[in-house]
């Protein structure tokens, strides 16, 4: 069957995606310069510390919005998902521990009692950060002892958890905790399937979609290489979850009447829809250099986040775009703050 492009959504999806690509690009021309990436990089991280600052101040105030029956830090801008990664900044003198130790921990406190708007993904960065702190304290950029040190954080996940658990207040907050640990916790299971089984809706809904355009390339092999492009398509193949029924909150009516779906839910699967094989490779080339760099820069690790589940999303987290180009321009200057 031919799958159809929806010319509305391939036109505001090229506008959209043409815009963030001259920006990423635009702000590769512009810290190209030594004195403009560290006025880029100190505009940046002011916006950051004046988000976390802001979050602090509504949670202080109560200014809080509500998330069913809890009251959450909803308030706050998205981009309050690179606060904790103020962590990885150095620090000289008294007058910048506010920023990066002070703000951090404690936006990192708040929200163990107010539900964060970034949902589970929050706890994900947090453990991130003091992983990449980690790496950052022995200068390790070898991909190989980063993967180690990965699988050995992963094998002490189910110890993790019952060490902050306890400490977590409000049921959302403990159901997304458990959320994501439940999706980390790989090696406490037998099987893929016994895995999948556990996870929840969300990471397993994304992980479908991942599979039926694997199912769609197969019976189109000629697409697998640079995708569908803007607007292209892809049908539920399997029976693994029911997208017509949990689609109501994921797709449009459009998309669950028609039966083609083009809205992925993340990177990894928009990437292998719009531009196949040749995408991914480019966004596991572009994943790698980043790690690589997370011991001698933060904005690498604000970029790896940005670009794994981000880039989709809203424009406010765009500064997570600049973050790469930033980040991939440190090995020539020198940051200071």
């Amino acid at each position: 069957m031919y799958t159809p492009l929806y010319p509305t959504a391939a036109i505001t999806q090229t506008m959209r995606y043409g815009s963030l690509a001259s920006i990423i690009l635009s702000a590769g021309i512009i810290v190209s310069s030594e004195k403009r990436w560290h006025y880029v990089s100190k505009f940046c991280l002011s916006i950051i510390v004046g988000v976390g600052i802001t979050g602090i101040i509504t949670a202080g105030l109560d200014l809080t919005a509500r998330y069913g029956d809890e009251k959450g830090l909803m308030l706050a801008p998205i981009c309050s998902a690179f606060i904790p990664c103020l962590l990885l900044w150095d620090y000289k003198g008294n007058n910048n521990l506010f920023s990066f130790l002070f703000l951090p921990l404690t936006f990192i406190t708040i929200s163990i009692f107010y539900p964060n708007i970034i949902g589970s993904k929050w706890f994900f960065v947090i453990g991130a950060s003091f992983m990449c702190l980690f790496i950052k304290a022995f200068h390790i950029r070898s991909i190989f002892l980063i993967s180690i040190i990965g699988i050995v954080a992963l094998i002490f996940i189910p110890y993790v958890s019952e060490l902050i658990l306890p400490l977590l207040t409000g049921d959302f907050t403990i159901w997304k905790f458990t959320r994501m640990m439940d999706f980390l916790n790989v090696f406490s299971f037998n099987s893929f399937e016994e895995w999948f089984n556990t996870i929840g809706d969300s990471p397993k809904f994304r992980i479908d979609e991942f599979i039926n355009i694997s199912i769609e390339y197969w019976h189109k092999p000629f697409y697998f290489l640079f995708g569908k492009g803007f607007g292209g398509t892809t049908l539920h193949h399997n029976n693994l979850l029911y997208w017509e029924q949990m689609g109501a909150h994921n797709f449009s009516d459009e998309q669950i009447i028609n039966g083609f779906y083009y809205a992925m839910h993340e990177t990894t699967g928009v990437i292998y829809l719009r531009h196949g094989l040749f995408g991914l490779v480019f966004m596991y080339t572009t994943i790698v250099s980043l790690i690589k760099r997370v011991s001698s820069s933060a904005w690498a690790l604000i970029g790896i986040i940005w670009f794994i589940f981000y880039w989709n999303y809203a424009q406010s987290l765009l500064l997570g775009g600049v973050a790469i180009s930033l980040a991939l321009m440190k090995e020539t200057y020198k940051e200071s703050y």
